[in-house]
């Protein structure tokens, strides 16, 4: 086995090595070293992962999860309806026109004073 070879597999499960990593391990100084530095740095991110957890949390994050989707539920309701009635406002002034709104338009000249002399 050369170093490489050991190094990968070291990399990759250093707490269960193979036999053959093993032997290689006792007989070279850098991939002992290597190993070495691996398992150290394992037992320090396992260190920094025990965190205590503080009381209650899990209730708090569901709490909170359940607040922000009852709020986003309800921004979409309003835009729902906001939307609805912007349509509903339309289709009624397509629908129904004032009566007679075109006809003032109608009666004015084009050009200011065209009536006159």
């Amino acid at each position: 086995m050369n170093c490489l070879d050991a190094r990968r597999l070291i990399a990759r499960s250093p707490a269960a090595l193979p036999v053959e990593v093993d032997r290689h391990v006792e007989a070279c100084a850098g991939c002992s070293e290597h190993l070495l530095h691996v398992l150290r740095a394992d037992a320090r991110l396992r260190d920094a992962m025990r965190v205590n957890v503080p009381p209650a949390l899990a209730d708090r994050v569901i709490l909170a999860h359940a607040r922000h989707r009852r709020a986003r539920r309800l921004v979409r309701r309003l835009a729902l309806l906001a939307a609805g009635t912007i349509l509903a406002c339309a289709s009624a002034a397509l629908l129904f026109p004032e009566p007679n709104a075109g006809a003032a338009h109608a009666a004015k000249p084009a050009t200011p004073h065209a009536d006159e002399p």
